[in-house]
Parts: structure tokens; C-alpha cells; sequence
């Protein structure tokens, strides 16, 4: 018996991407809900269509044809919106919206396993084309076979020599078309007279392709004959267009048009025949699996979903109450007679015939049942009979043709069962045979993903060793993880697989060997090896038939054995017009250079003649329009014949036409920019530089806020970026060179002089010039030689500066230190205790964590891939989020912070989401969604802020356990910060800050971590401000005054003196705390340093990936002949653009750690010798 789901075609693929397809739809739909609505701008329009489009190609790339087929109408009508008045934009809007959801909800049942089948989509397709005015719309358009099975050999074949040939088609045309005028006039006979005509050319055919075709045709006629089929329309076109192909036959051809097989197949599938040659062509193509029931396509999808839960709900409670009736409780009788009930209701408004008749049947003989003693045959029977139901609502959508089978054996045995009876043998309902293989699919799941692990890890130590030969110590290893992995495959009977790998392990014991050889070839034959049992693993989880051919070739090369010839693809109707298309140009030249050459223009109007039939015979009435009247123009001379024939070499016979966004894209170069992009980069480019601008103020008015340095940096950061982004890579490398120039400052922490002032105001005011240029023009030629002069005046200034630093000597240490320690001591106290605040955070108080109520029921689905990447973007995000939070804190009243922030939260749900970490995907929503009240922004209150940073430590808390590898979290039991600090800190006191005459901007600021301990016998110490009045009223001695008093008899009061010994004691008493939290973050720093290298090597890990992906797929095309695909050539680059900029990032990262190393280092020195100064 077959299963009752059915998966006919490697859903790996659309795995990867259907979550992002499904986002996409929805966001395309929300966008044109909005646009719908009055008074809206095209913009929602724009980003409807911009989202569809992303949808659109990934499902291109997947290769539906018939999904793709779909999607092109959906972007075709979404470009007919925009010229629509508003009460025809409803109704043209509204099947756009129902194919939407209807694709997602497809691609969805594709991806848990339903079977392949397209015209499910058939209703919506057909909408969209009655909405744009097209009334012949036919299912053919969504179906797809596989037209690769061959019609069966022949035992006897007709011998006819080459030149009787032309006369036997011939007269084998006469017969067909004498057949087709009495089949159009009624006569029956009419369509056996044609199936003889196709018998007598299959008789002589030598093509094997051409052979399948004429054994489909030959079914047809059967079918015809035995009137399984009305005489439609479309039939009568059908074996008209048949007749065409036997003429272009009768003149040479041995193609056949792929639209045309198509279309024979269809109606042989729809078929009432029951004919067995009819029978044998539908096994041998499967169509019966390609035309769902008539129910599925009339059904609701959401609908249909909604009933089929409700169902299963009701029926997993049924279980129960049936097998308490059976075990002799009857007062359960009446519940369970009425939950059957209602299934049954709801499989009636289902409207799927077998299902009802099913759940009719238990409702039926449930009023049979005896009240007491139910036989166990009969309660066995009827138990599986319910769990039948539950199974078949849970698969709804991905019931197999044989399911109405099914159910008629189910009823057979409860019959027979309840008769007294045996069951039937043989039709039986083998649900636990169905459980079993349910059983094996996840023991085949478990299996393979151990099988990959131990594959990962041996790739990652070959990798290590392919890099450098000489790394072979963990090669001998890797015998542990391949025994493993022997063992899984021989207790799955893979031998293929295990005599793949066993010669992969005695290669890599030869490569163990110190003294062995490393060869290249070898090398790449290895890796092909392991990543090929990568891909077979995952075919045989998906239990796909042709698993075998995925290390097929790999064991061919290793055994020497020439590779299995692939089979060659047919040739069909639909390629010749292509070629004969983007040749016609050059006919068209030949025949117009020389008017003399009459060959040329004879060979030119053959050609049109040969496409106008061709045309015909795929149905393509707009090239054969084109095609009749180039080859009028060519016969009268006529101006126009060129570009009558240019329109024909440009026009795709089938294919839709190309969007104006993706023509944008295409056509984009140096000089041409999109324009959609460069509105963004603009807008972006003039923010960025009015805050270059307020920072360039910020430095004039104080030379030191080294803030404004480094945001002015990042300003130029994003230019330098954002114009690479775009094209504008001279741009961008002018903005680099400013970068460079902030960066040396920043790390070197080089004085801000009057040269970098003016270089930012230059930087700044040549970039507003390119940019208003750029705005107006739509191109800029930048001259940055001003900007350069600049440049090279500040790189003076600053090796000049960088030269006059000498190291510092011990006695200048020492000074320092005492001016240090003297300012130490007028620190206000209250800082410690606010830092034992500060770190009793980690112990808060528990209350109800209303975040989890949010997370109820949310699961992450982490894709590892896609995690690596968003962490790294959320390094950036998160920091930024805070940065901003506090800006708006510090500024209420600032109706821009709380926009950037809400942009800046949005973006990281948004990646969170589609790297698969829905929790805080989810927790990230919900902060976003604290900062709206209603339309407009929420008003900013203390207890607003409270929340928002609430919020924040709850997503830092779930982005760590990510960097941990943890998912699914629990959040931890948090107290608001309010309660924290009120319960913990204390009260407050006085505040006070010293002069900023005594503040050396140099010294590194360290947060004191614990408590001063006092004694407590010791008087209170003097007041930090008494203090600095003091100093501030006797300023520092010269040299030869701090000489002289050093001899001097210290005569101060008492009190005094033992206030300053105790404030003395005090700093020691901190001091080897302070060392050990700079013990500790110079081990966090040093941690760090393995971080950045684990992510270097995950991005040289993505680049070979990435090369091992997307340059096989180019080059099967190169071989074939064939044009490389230029979105592969996009794809690649941008990855390439991709894994550059997080190389640089790594580079920043890794030049910020150093410096905070150094300032470290002196900080430490500092922390050394203060026991000497006291």
C-alpha cells in the first residue's frame, strides 16, 4: 500500500529559503493593503512589488516552473495598479492578494511534504488572468510533467528506405487529416483513423524523444475514441496543432514542441479512458498525481486549514471516550456519538468526498454498536478507522490518490468484522506499517544528523590541513569519527556510501604519513568526496529515490570506471526558436549588405517561414504575428524590416516581460545609478553629513571631546560605505582616506589641532558639493584635490607630533602618579558605594516575568549559517539601540531619537527573525512596539524608560546565551531598575566633582568594584570639597619648592593629618581590587583575541563555501555552451563585497582591542608602583 503522503522532488532547497519567501509575501501584502487605502502614495505600491519580486526569485530559483509561471502574473498585475482609479484598484487587487496567500500557503504544504502539484494554483492563476482582460486561460499553463519517460520498444519495426520516407509521411498526414474532418464532423471513427495515421509515422520514427511523443498521442486518440474526453475548444486546437507537427516532421524535423507534449499529456491525464495503452502512458508519466481533486482546487486554503485543526481536536478526544465505551462505560455513548457528529459536519463542509464518506461510516456503525461486550476484532477495527481520520485531517493537504482506496478497504473489513467475519487479507489499513516507516524516518533523521557532525568536524580538520600540508597531527584522529560514521551507514545498509569512505579514510591515513606526498587533484577529490556523503545523507533523509546518483560519480572516479553519460536533454521546438531568434540579426545584415546575394534573403525568408510554423506550433501567436509580417516586409522591400526583426530577437516567445525594477538592476553601470538606491544614498549622505557637521562644531568650541571625534569618524565610516553600496567607489575612497586619517587619531590618541579642524570642515564641505552635484545631476565627477592638500597637511602635523613622543621615563612616572594619587584622594567616596550598587544588579530581586508571556509558545529555528551572520550585525545593532535609548533619555523632547531607535530595533527583529532566533526576534517586537501609542510615538515618561531598558536587558541576556550556542532560552527573574537601585544603593549623597583644571584627559577612568572598609574607630574623613578648596587655594610648587619641602618638618594640625592617613589607608585597601578587576578585563581583552580569530576563520569558512556553491552551478553552463546567468554573477560578487566588509570589521575590532591592551598596560604600570608612592 503507498503512503498517504507523497514527495516526489528534493524539498533541501525550499527549506533554506521558504521562510524568507513566505516574509516577503506577507510583507508584499501588507504593503499593498496600504496601498489601497485613500490618499496613500505610490511608495507602498513600490515596496509591494519590491517584495514580491524578492519572492518571486527565489522561487525562479528553485525551478517551478509552474510556480514561476504564477508569479510573473502577480508581478505583472502589481504594475498595472499604479494607472487604476480607486474603485478599480479594489477589484484588481484583490486576486493579487488571494494568489499571495495562496503561494504562501503552497509553498508551506511543499515544504512539510505534500506532493508537487501546481494546479492547485489553478483558481488564482485563472483570477488574474480574467482580471487582466484574458479570457483564453487554459490549466495547461500549470502543468509540468516529467517528460522524460520513453515509449517501450517495439519487437518488430517497419524498415522503409531514406528516400521512400518523404512519401510514407506523406501519405500518412492525408490519413490523419482525413480522420480529423470526420472526428470534427462527429464520427468517432474519426479518431482511431488518426491513431493509425500516428502508428504508421511511430513505425518509422528513429528519435526516442519523438517516439514518447507519438505514444502519447496515440493514448489521446485511444481516449478520443472511447470518448473519455468532450470536444472541447481546446481539444479541437490540440489535434490541429498535432497536424503541424507532423508536417514539420514530414520536412525534416525530429523536435517536438515541449507545450505540445504537455498539452497531450494533460488530456490524457483528465482522461475518462479505460483504455490500457491510456492507463500505461498516465503510470509511466504519473500523471494521475499532477491533477488534484476537484475539491482541493475549489477549497478554501485558510479555510480548509481552520476546519482540519478542529477537527484533529476533535478527534484526538474521541479516542479516549471510544475506548472507554469499548471497555464497557456506555455513558460515554452519547459524547462520543456527537463528537463524531461534528466531524463528520465538518468534513461535509470540507466538501472532500472520501473523507465524508469515511467519517459518515463511524457515525453510522456507531449507532450499530452493541451497548456491551464489543468484540475486540471490531473495536480493533473501528480504532484504527478513527486514527485513520485523524490522520488523513492532519495531512489534509497531502492526501495521496490512493486515499479513497483506502477508505473503501477500511469500511470492507469493519463490515466483514462486524459481520463475524474475517477481514479481507491484503486490504488491510496498515497504519502501524505506516507508524513504522514514521519510526524509520525519524531513526534515518536522528542517524544522519550524527553522521553529518562527525562529517563537519573531519572537513574542518582537512580544511586546517589543506591550508597548510605540514598540520597532520589530528589527521590520525579522525579514524575515531569515521569508525562512527562506517558504523551508521552499514547499520542503514548504505554500502555505496561506506566503500565511498573508506577510501576517503585510506587517503587520509597516506596523508598522515610525514614523508607522503600531497597532490592537488587528490586533495579536491577528497574534499569532493566528504561534501558529496554531505549531500547523499541529506537525499536519503528525504527519502528521495535517486540518492544513489549524487556519489555515483564520485565512486566512478575513484575506481577508475568512465563516468555515466548523462542523459542528454531533448531538443525541442521551444530552443530551436530560440536560437533561430538571436540569429535572425545577422540574416537580416547578410541580406541587406548585398543586395545582389539573393541566397541570403532566400535563406532569411526560409527562416521566417520555419519560425512562423514553429510559433504556431507552441502556440505563440504574437511571434508568429511577427515572424508573418517580417517576412511581408522582407517580400516588399519595406524600411521596417529591421526593426521588425530586432522586436523578434528581443521578444521571448514565453517569457514574461521584464520588470522595470529588475531592468534597473541590469542595466545599472558607472554612470547610470539606480534611482530608486540613490534617493536612499542620498537622503542617508545628507543626514550623515549634518552630523559631521555638528560634531565639527563641537571640536572648535573643545579640542578634546574626543565623542565628537569618534562620531565624526563613523560618519565618514558610512559614507565610505554606503557609496561603495551604490557604485560611487571614488566617493568612497575619499571618504576612506578621511576615515583613516580619524581612525590614527582615535587609536593613537593624537591631539585634535587646528589642521584636523579645518581637514573636517574641507571633508565635510567638499562632500555637501558631490552630493547636491549628484542630486541634480544624477552623475558627479568629484575633485578632491583641495580635500587632499588638507590631508597631507594633517599626516605632517601628525608624524611631526608622533616623533616628539619619547617614552616616558620612571621619575615622570612617578610625578604622575603623585599628581594621580593627589587627585584620587579628592574623589568622592560615594562612588564606591555606588558601584557596589551597581554590581548587585546581578542579584535582583525576582518578580513575575511578564516577558515570558510574551514567549509563550515562541520556538527558535535557528539557521546556524544565517546566526553566525546576524551576530555579527547585532554587535552593531544592540550597542547602537543603547546608544540611542540614552540619547533620547538625556533629550525627551527629541522627536528624531525615538524614530532612529524604533528604525535601529526594527532592523534587528527583522535579522533576528530570519536567522531563526524568534525569541528575540519576539522580544525585540515588543520593545519596538513600547515606543508607538497608537500612530504616533509614545510620550517619553520615566516609567517609558524604565521599560525600554527593561527591555534591553532582557534581548542582551538572550543575545549572550545565542554567542553561548544556547537557544530557547528562559528569562531570568529581573527586578525593575528603580527597585534595584532604591533597594540597594542607599542613600544618597552629596555629589561632587573636582576642578577641571586638575582632570588629566589621558588617565584612564576604572570604576572602583567594592566597598571602602572603614574602621570604625576612625574619625570621618574631611570632606572631599574641603579638600579641593585646599588644593585649589595652594596650587603646586615649582620644582625646587616640592625639593625643599621634602626636608621640611610637615607642620599641620592633627586632625588633619590623620584624616589624609586614613583616606591613604583607604586608597591601599582598594588598590588590589582595582588590580584584580584589570586582571580580569585584560583576560576578557585577551578572550576576545580567540573570538576574532574563531570569526576569521568562519568568514574564510564562507568563502570557500561560497565558492563550492555558486561557481559549480556556473560552470555546468560554460561547458554546456551556455551564457553564465548574470544574477549568479551579482549573487557572487556581493558575497564577495559581503565577506569583505566583515573582514575590515574584524580588522577594526581587532586595532580597537589593541589600543584598550595599551591603555591597559599603563594603567597596570600605574597600579604597580602606587604601593611605592604611599
Amino acid at each position: 500500500m503507498t503512503n498517504l503522503l507523497i514527495s516526489e522532488f528534493d524539498v533541501g532547497p525550499l527549506s533554506w529559503v521558504q521562510h524568507e519567501i513566505d516574509q516577503a509575501l506577507t510583507r508584499g501584502i501588507e504593503a499593498l493593503a496600504s496601498f489601497r487605502r485613500p490618499g496613500s502614495d505610490v511608495s507602498a505600491l513600490k515596496d509591494a512589488r519590491m517584495h514580491v519580486h524578492q519572492a518571486a526569485g527565489a522561487i525562479e530559483m528553485l525551478g517551478f516552473d509552474a510556480v514561476t509561471d504564477l508569479t510573473r502574473e502577480i508581478e505583472r498585475h502589481l504594475g498595472r495598479l499604479e494607472n487604476l482609479a480607486q474603485n478599480e484598484l479594489e477589484l484588481a487587487s484583490d486576486p493579487i492578494e488571494r494568489a499571495c496567500r495562496k503561494l504562501s500557503i503552497f509553498l508551506g504544504e511543499l515544504a512539510n511534504g505534500a506532493p508537487l502539484v501546481p494546479l492547485k494554483l489553478y483558481p488564482e492563476y485563472l483570477a488574474l488572468l480574467q482580471s487582466g482582460g484574458v479570457e483564453a486561460a487554459t490549466p495547461i499553463d500549470l502543468f509540468y510533467p516529467d517528460l522524460s519517460p520513453r515509449a517501450p520498444t517495439i519487437a518488430t519495426r517497419a524498415t522503409i528506405t531514406a528516400h521512400k520516407l518523404p512519401s510514407h509521411l506523406a501519405k500518412q498526414r492525408r490519413l490523419y487529416q482525413t480522420g480529423l474532418l470526420a472526428w470534427l464532423r462527429g464520427d468517432d471513427d474519426g479518431a482511431r483513423t488518426m491513431r493509425d495515421a500516428i502508428v504508421g509515422i511511430d513505425e518509422v520514427t528513429t528519435h526516442e524523444s519523438l517516439r514518447s511523443f507519438w505514444w502519447t498521442v496515440c493514448a489521446l486518440f485511444e481516449a478520443m475514441a472511447e470518448r473519455g474526453l468532450e470536444r472541447s475548444f481546446g481539444l479541437k486546437q490540440l489535434v490541429g496543432r498535432i497536424d503541424l507537427q507532423i508536417r514539420r516532421v514530414a520536412e525534416g524535423s525530429a523536435r517536438a514542441a515541449d507545450r505540445l507534449r504537455r498539452e497531450v499529456l494533460y488530456y490524457v491525464a483528465v482522461s475518462r479512458s479505460t483504455d490500457p495503452e491510456v492507463h500505461a502512458v498516465q503510470r509511466a508519466f504519473r500523471l494521475a498525481s499532477l491533477i488534484p481533486p476537484a475539491e482541493v482546487i475549489t477549497a478554501d486554503p485558510i479555510g480548509m486549514r481552520h476546519l482540519a485543526r478542529e477537527a484533529c481536536e476533535r478527534l484526538s478526544g474521541v479516542k479516549e471516550a471510544w475506548l472507554n465505551f469499548a471497555s464497557g462505560r456506555a455513558e460515554d455513548l452519547d459524547e462520543l456519538k456527537q463528537t463524531l457528529i461534528a466531524v463528520h459536519a465538518t468534513a461535509a463542509e470540507m466538501k472532500h468526498e472520501a473523507l465524508s464518506k469515511l467519517t459518515a461510516a463511524l457515525v453510522e456503525r456507531l449507532d450499530r454498536m452493541p451497548a456491551r461486550l464489543i468484540p475486540e476484532p471490531l473495536a480493533m477495527e473501528f480504532t484504527t478507522a478513527l486514527l485513520l481520520a485523524e490522520m488523513a485531517f492532519e495531512n489534509y493537504a497531502s492526501l495521496s490518490p490512493q486515499f479513497p482506496q483506502q477508505i473503501d478497504a477500511m469500511l470492507s473489513r469493519l463490515d466483514a468484522v462486524g459481520a463475524g467475519r474475517a477481514p479481507p487479507g491484503g486490504s488491510a489499513v496498515t497504519l502501524d506499517e505506516l507508524g513504522r516507516r514514521a519510526q524509520e524516518r525519524l531513526l534515518i533523521a536522528q542517524v544522519g544528523r550524527e553522521i553529518q557532525a562527525n562529517l563537519r568536524h573531519m572537513e574542518e580538520v582537512l580544511d586546517t590541513f589543506f591550508r597548510d600540508n605540514n598540520k597532520r597531527a589530528e589527521l590520525a584522529a579522525l579514524a575515531k569519527d569515521s569508525s562512527q560514521i562506517h558504523g551508521a551507514l552499514r547499520i542503514l545498509g548504505l554500502d555505496d556510501a561506506d566503500r565511498l569512505l573508506a577510501m576517503c579514510d585510506q587517503q587520509i591515513q597516506v596523508y598522515a604519513n610525514p614523508g607522503a606526498e600531497v597532490l592537488d587533484d587528490d586533495l579536491e577529490l577528497l574534499a569532493e568526496s566528504l561534501c558529496g556523503l554531505g549531500f547523499y545523507m541529506d537525499a536519503v533523509e528525504q527519502q528521495r529515490s535517486d540518492c544513489d546518483r549524487v556519489i555515483a560519480p564520485l565512486l566512478a572516479r575513484r575506481l577508475g570506471e568512465p563516468p555515466v553519460q548523462a542523459a542528454q536533454e531533448t531538443e525541442s521546438v521551444e530552443s530551436a526558436v530560440a536560437l533561430l531568434r538571436a540569429d535572425l540579426p545577422r540574416l537580416v545584415e547578410a541580406a541587406q549588405g548585398d543586395t545582389s546575394d539573393f541566397g541570403a534573403r532566400d535563406n532569411l525568408k526560409r527562416k521566417l517561414a520555419e519560425l512562423k510554423d514553429d510559433a504556431e506550433l507552441i502556440g505563440d501567436d504574437h511571434l508568429a504575428l511577427q515572424a508573418r509580417a517580417a517576412s511581408a516586409e522582407l517580400d516588399g522591400g519595406g524600411r521596417a524590416l529591421a526593426s521588425g526583426i530586432d522586436a523578434i530577437a528581443k521578444t521571448a516567445a514565453s517569457a514574461p516581460e521584464i520588470s522595470g525594477e529588475t531592468q534597473r538592476l541590469l542595466d545599472v553601470d558607472s554612470t547610470e545609478r539606480d534611482a530608486a538606491f540613490l534617493d536612499v544614498y542620498l537622503v542617508e549622505a545628507s543626514h550623515t553629513l549634518a552630523a559631521i557637521g555638528e560634531q565639527h562644531a563641537v571640536l572648535m568650541c573643545n579640542a578634546g571631546d574626543r565623542e565628537a571625534l569618534r562620531t565624526a569618524c563613523r560618519g565618514f565610516h558610512t559614507l565610505k560605505e554606503s557609496s561603495r553600496m551604490v557604485g560611487l567607489a571614488e566617493l568612497g575612497e575619499i571618504a576612506s582616506e578621511v576615515e583613516k586619517i580619524h581612525n590614527l587619531l582615535l587609536e593613537e590618541e593624537l591631539p585634535v589641532t587646528t589642521a584636523v579642524v579645518a581637514m573636517i570642515d574641507t571633508a565635510q564641505g567638499s562632500f555637501l558639493g558631490w552630493i547636491e552635484a549628484l542630486s541634480s545631476a544624477g552623475r558627479v565627477a568629484p575633485d578632491p584635490g583641495k580635500l587632499y592638500a588638507a590631508l597631507r597637511g594633517v599626516e605632517d602635523g601628525l608624524r611631526d607630533a608622533m616623533a616628539a613622543i619619547a617614552a616616558p621615563t620612571i621619575a615622570q612616572s612617578s610625578v604622575t602618579l603623585n599628581d594621580r594619587i593627589d587627585r584620587e584622594l579628592t574623589v568622592r567616596t560615594d562612588s564606591v558605594a555606588a558601584s557596589e550598587a551597581h554590581e548587585s544588579i546581578e542579584t535582583m530581586a525576582p518578580v513575575q516575568p511578564i516577558h515570558d508571556k510574551i514567549l509563550a509558545g515562541v520556538r527558535d529555528a535557528v539557521d546556524g549559517e544565517l546566526l553566525a551572520i546576524f551576530l555579527e550585525e547585532a554587535a552593531e545593532l544592540f550597542p547602537a539601540a543603547g546608544g540611542q535609548l540614552r540619547a533620547w533619555r538625556g533629550t525627551p523632547h527629541d522627536q528624531h531619537a525615538p524614530q532612529q531607535l524604533r528604525r535601529t530595533l526594527h532592523t534587528l527583529k527583522g535579522s533576528a527573525r530570519m536567522a531563526g532566533a524568534l525569541r528575540l526576534g519576539e522580544l525585540t517586537h515588543a520593545m519596538e512596539s513600547r515606543l508607538l501609542a497608537g500612530d504616533d510615538m509614545a510620550a517619553a515618561t520615566p516609567e517609558l524608560f524604565e521599560a525600554l531598558e527593561t527591555d534591553l536587558d532582557f534581548i542582551a541576556y538572550v543575545l549572550d546565551r545565542l554567542l553561548s550556542g544556547e537557544t530557547n532560552v528562559a528569562l531570568p527573574l529581573l527586578a525593575p531598575r528603580s527597585s534595584v537601585e532604591a533597594g540597594h544603593a542607599g542613600p544618597a549623597g552629596p555629589t561632587y566633582e573636582l576642578p577641571k583644571a586638575h582632570v588629566d584627559e589621558r588617565a584612564m577612568v576604572v570604576s572602583l568594584g567594592a566597598p571602602v572598609a572603614r574602621s570604625r574607630t576612625a574619625p570621618p574623613p574631611t570632606p572631599p570639597n574641603e579638600m579641593a578648596a585646599a588644593i585649589t587655594a595652594h596650587p603646586r610648587a615649582n620644582g625646587h619648592e616640592v625639593e625643599a619641602s621634602a626636608h621640611a618638618m610637615p607642620r599641620e594640625r592633627g586632625a588633619a593629618i590623620n584624616g589624609q592617613v586614613n583616606e591613604t589607608g583607604e586608597v591601599s585597601t582598594v588598590g588590589p581590587r582595582v588590580n584584580g578587576r584589570l586582571h580580569a578585563i585584560k583576560a576578557n581583552l585577551l578572550e576576545l583575541t580567540s573570538s576574532v580569530t574563531w570569526l576569521r576563520n568562519q568568514v574564510r569558512e564562507m568563502e570557500i563555501k561560497a565558492e563550492a556553491q555558486i561557481l559549480p552551478c556556473m560552470t555546468p553552463r560554460r561547458d554546456h555552451g551556455g551564457d553564465d546567468d548574470r544574477s549568479d554573477f551579482d549573487c557572487f560578487a556581493r558575497f564577495q563585497d559581503l565577506t569583505r566588509s566583515l573582514t575590515e570589521a574584524l580588522n577594526g575590532v581587532s586595532t580597537v582591542q589593541q589600543s584598550l591592551l595599551r591603555n591597559l598596560d599603563d594603567v597596570d604600570l600605574a597600579a604597580l608602583a602606587q604601593p611605592q608612592e604611599h
